[in-house]
């Protein structure tokens, strides 16, 4: 009698003979060999980093990181990815109460990247994505607040490299002013009142004035936290959007408005609320003679709504005169308060620079024989690196 024998464990990893001097990998392989090739082919892991109120550098992931650096001067690379950069009250302000510059770091093709300052509660912020316009005025690729300035431009092998961003999303306080540029941006408000939003892709003052830039097509979105006048003056572009959802068309009062007071209606009006409105400057026509001087072409090509979207501005015209024809019920009381909110409007509307852009390239250059844009930028990013030190790496990559 022989005795018994446990039968030898099986592993996972073991090999099963067919019988015929091949092999096969048991099921158990199988499943691991799955796992790992899904690890190495899947999307990559996204990191959240927060920072200190120290001077710090955060570098993210090459998935869609959350990247926030509080106070103090950092640097703040995101990587791949369509990463977001968070911004609130403090941010940039350095321990001794002085204002500082915080660095983002966002190679071009490297995601779809969004600024976000809408935690700004004290005052307006400026946000500027015009990378081509470095030569104008270093403002042009950067964002200024109560407490600082994020620049959109980084230093490599002794060159000044701008950043690419794509997205902004502005602050809580009353005057933001949003501007995108040649590339396909989406600019949203935070929230606050006397917004003004607008892309210069199409901008064209003539062979004096600044760069030309190639028009685009960008969205304007999220104006239900609207709580006062928002203008939008969009250059150019040939599928341009202004999402109002989630307002219906019910919840608005939509109007053609004569707003340069020349005797033709030129622009649109949408009454969200008794003390609200978004107004599109020179949708339906030239407003403040900005066609001649700037190529201004202000229509937006497509305006949705919860209920509807409307892409010609026959059927925009169309609506606006369904909306004040005996309105009932809310948009009564919309309709009543839109002369007022217009007027109102005007008074916040430099005519001849409707979003309030820095000083021209010829003059500064002009006048100083040196490029100073591309100095003033130098001394900020050296004046920033010697910050550093303090919190040399706060890296959690």
């Amino acid at each position: 009698m022989t005795g018994f024998r446990f039968p030898r464990p099986i592993s996972p990893f073991a090999l099963s003979s067919t019988g015929r001097g091949r092999s096969q990998w048991r099921l158990g392989t199988l499943v691991v060999t799955a796992l790992v090739a899904l690890l190495v082919s899947g999307p990559a892991l996204a990191a959240s980093r927060s920072g200190t109120n120290g001077n710090d550098t955060l570098v993210g992931t090459s998935g869609n990181d959350q990247i926030t650096g509080k106070a103090g001067s950092d640097t703040l690379k995101g990587r791949a990815g369509n990463d977001t950069y968070f911004f609130a009250n403090n941010f940039s302000l350095n321990a001794d109460l002085s204002l500082g510059h915080d660095t983002l770091v966002e190679r071009a093709n490297e995601g779809i990247d969004t600024v976000n300052f809408h935690a700004v509660r004290d005052a307006p912020v400026s946000v500027r994505l015009v990378p081509s316009w470095l030569s104008v005025d270093p403002d042009f690729n950067a964002a200024t607040g109560p407490s600082g300035e994020v620049l959109f431009v980084f230093e490599a092998n002794g060159a000044l490299v701008q950043s690419t961003v794509e997205n902004a999303i502005g602050g809580q306080g009353d005057g933001d002013r949003i501007v995108g540029g040649g590339g396909k941006n989406i600019i949203q408000p935070g929230g606050g009142a006397a917004d003004e939003l607008g892309d210069i892709g199409g901008w064209n003052d003539g062979s004096a004035g600044n760069p030309e830039i190639a028009a685009s097509n960008d969205i304007y979105k999220d104006f239900a936290d609207n709580t006062g006048t928002d203008t939008i003056a969009d250059y150019g572009g040939e599928k341009d959007v202004l999402d109002m959802r989630p307002f219906s068309i019910e919840d608005v009062a939509i109007n053609a408005i004569d707003f340069d007071l020349n005797g033709t209606v030129e622009s649109l009006q949408i009454v969200t609320s008794a003390t609200s409105q978004v107004i599109v400057l020179g949708q339906f026509g030239d407003v403040f003679d900005q066609e001649a001087k700037s190529n201004l072409h202000g229509q937006i090509e497509t305006i949705r709504f919860a209920d509807a979207a409307f892409s010609t501005a026959s059927a925009l015209r169309n609506l606006a005169i369904t909306s004040t024809e005996a309105p009932s019920g809310k948009q009564a009381e919309l309709a009543a308060a839109a002369d007022g909110l217009a007027k109102e409007a005007r008074a916040l509307t430099d005519p001849s620079d409707l979003l309030r852009l820095p000083s021209t390239a010829s003059k500064r250059i002009a006048a100083s024989g040196t490029d100073t844009p591309r100095a003033d930028q130098h001394q900020k990013l050296d004046k920033h690196a010697k910050s550093q030190p303090q919190h040399p790496h706060h890296d959690r990559s």
